[in-house]
């Protein structure tokens, strides 16, 4: 688990592997054989299923931007949660 992203270790993770960013819950990026892409993991509020989301690509989405764009996801699951 990282508290920052650090490029160099997102550049070696081998296929399956995955770095886990820790000031941002759910946010890890995942490694495929030839891809690096930014996930957000959460429990849905409707079913307690874990899902997932794909944000984008690393590096043409850099990690200031699958923040904004995990700081939106969290706050719709936050906001479904609020009206179940």
């Amino acid at each position: 688990m990282l508290r920052h992203f650090d490029a160099k270790a997102a550049k070696s993770l081998s296929p399956g592997q995955h770095i886990i960013i820790s000031d941002y819950s759910g946010l890890r990026l995942t490694a495929t054989a030839t891809t690096r892409t930014w996930v957000y993991r959460y429990k849905s509020p409707i079913d307690n299923r874990m899902r997932q989301t794909a944000i984008g690509r690393w590096p043409a989405v850099s990690f200031p931007a699958a923040i904004v764009e995990w700081k939106k996801l969290k706050a719709d699951r936050e906001r479904v949660s609020i009206m179940l």
